[in-house]
């Protein structure tokens, strides 16, 4: 279980990189140690999860005003 939520912290974190961020994906894959192909995966399915779950929803808002201040 502690994978499985480290794993959606990671999703989330590239989801906000990619879309907000202005990196390419190739950058990101690259820093979190994934292929190409898994991290267009994670961010995707974070995209889908994210349009029906308010928590995560609140978690994106979270990452954007951090990097906002920085």
């Amino acid at each position: 279980m502690v994978g499985a939520a480290r794993g959606l912290g990671r999703d989330a974190v590239m989801y906000v990189a990619v879309h907000h961020g202005g990196l390419r994906l190739t950058e990101v894959a690259r820093q979190v140690g994934l292929k190409y192909q898994a991290a267009a995966q994670a961010v995707k399915r974070y995209g889908q999860a994210l349009v029906n779950d308010p928590a995560r929803k609140h978690f994106v808002a979270k990452l954007r005003n951090a990097l906002s201040i920085i």
